[in-house]
């Protein structure tokens, strides 16, 4: 099953920029909670602890600080001090905190250059371990004379303690919106809200890639593959990182992420749809195609981790129907045929995308899944036209470009993994 406590990106610009896991909160209802509209979910949405208010407390460690007070109990290390009051949490819990932060450190400042959080070339940065937040954890950014941009803290609830993999998840996602913070402000719309999760969850895989937890947020993609691309009230947004997987295996390779969020960084005023065409030099058109070849035919690289897309329906000749901004359908192929995709309506544009080839018109095979996706604002209705297979152009998508003549035999689909008991793949290092 997937996991039920979701995560969910929230912040405000000013004072205080945010990201929240709140499973029983939609975005709008958390946006009307940061703008004022609303009561806080969490007391430190809001306001920090009373003990950063407080000045700076030497430590022993040789070269960063602590930027405040210290709260009852506190575990140090490199880079982070590890906070609680008395009853939320143990010096286990706070040493399995420090294993998964500094390894994601380790991994996605050090060792993949993603620069530092804001305030950490000279304190340690703040960690806070709470039972009492409604969700698994958040990233948060105040304000101080010292950082008027704003200083980030991460609050883990330690009830996910248990459950290791997901913890140390956790600790990769939440270090990832410190990192993000420190390149970009945060506007409250779903427009940012759906890269900076799709991104903090690929930067979780990128950081720990033998947990592999990341995986079960596809879910959430999964089961609405149609809606738009930037839709965040039942987490589609953390299945999106399928487009970041997309983009680093079948067009960039390594650190094509990473370039995306440098480009924003010098960006500011730019919309995410706009900043990915201009970072990877290719149209919307072209990342979807990819991504929804890959991910309906499951042909990224750990596709057997990911949920299968639900809502699949049978190709037929004069199929119709109507897609949101980058939403997609996905169809079953029962035959070897050439499908050409037609705007109706009002018009708009849409592409097709099979296994390795995507455009108007794409030859596909018995077995094969085919996606067809909006590429216009705000919807586009379609029509689907069925023929014998066609001589097309290859147009150089993955391995091999277009498939010539004979039937070929569809990807094995991957099991959907359980939350527990799930197989690991060890060994493997991605780089940001």
């Amino acid at each position: 099953m997937p996991i039920t406590t979701s995560l969910l990106f929230l912040a405000l610009s000013t004072p205080v920029q945010a990201h929240q896991e709140l499973a029983h909160l939609s975005v709008s209802e958390v946006f009307d909670a940061l703008a004022g509209r609303a009561p806080a979910a969490h007391r430190h949405m809001l306001e920090p602890p009373t003990p950063l208010l407080a000045p700076a407390v030497p430590t022993p460690a040789p070269d960063k600080a602590v930027m405040a007070g210290r709260l009852d109990n506190w575990l140090d290390s490199t880079n982070f001090t590890v906070a609680w009051s008395d009853g939320n949490a143990t010096d286990a819990d706070a040493e399995d905190a420090i294993d998964g932060l500094e390894a994601a450190w380790q991994a996605l400042v050090v060792e993949q250059g993603w620069g530092l959080p804001v305030s950490t070339d000279r304190y340690l940065l703040m960690v806070v371990l709470d039972p009492t937040i409604p969700g698994s954890g958040y990233t948060t950014v105040y304000t101080s004379d010292e950082y008027p941009e704003g200083f980030p803290v991460i609050f883990l609830n330690t009830g996910h303690a248990a459950s290791p993999l997901i913890f140390q998840t956790l600790c990769a996602h939440e270090l990832s919106h410190a990192i993000q913070f420190a390149l970009r402000d945060w506007t409250a719309t779903s427009e940012q809200a759906w890269y900076w999760e799709a991104s903090a969850e690929w930067m979780a895989e990128l950081a720990r890639p033998e947990l592999d937890m990341y995986a079960l947020s596809a879910f959430h993609y999964a089961r609405n593959p149609a809606a738009r691309y930037d839709h965040t009230d039942d987490y589609h947004h953390y299945g999106m990182f399928l487009l970041n997987a997309a983009i680093e295996e079948r067009i960039t390779g390594d650190g094509g992420v990473y370039d995306i969020w440098q480009l924003a960084a010098e960006r500011p005023d730019d919309t995410w749809d706009s900043i990915l065409v201009e970072a990877l030099g290719l149209s919307l058109a072209d990342l979807w195609g990819t991504m929804t070849g890959a991910v309906g035919n499951r042909a990224l690289a750990e596709s057997n981790l990911y949920a299968a897309v639900q809502g699949v329906v049978e190709l037929e000749d004069g199929l119709e129907g109507e897609l949101e901004m980058l939403g997609t359908q996905y169809l079953e192929v029962l035959e070897d045929c050439s499908v050409t995709v037609d705007a109706t309506g009002d018009g708009g544009s849409l592409i097709l995308a099979g296994p390795d080839t995507y455009g108007a018109t794409v030859n596909v095979y018995a077995g094969d899944m085919l996606a067809v996706t909006a590429t216009s604002e705000p919807a586009a209705s379609y029509r689907l036209s069925v023929g014998p297979l066609v001589e097309l152009e290859d147009t150089g998508l993955g391995d091999g470009g277009e498939r010539a003549g004979a039937c070929s035999a569809a990807p094995a689909a991957g099991a959907w993994l359980a939350l527990l008991g799930l197989p690991l793949v060890v060994g493997r290092r991605r780089r940001g």
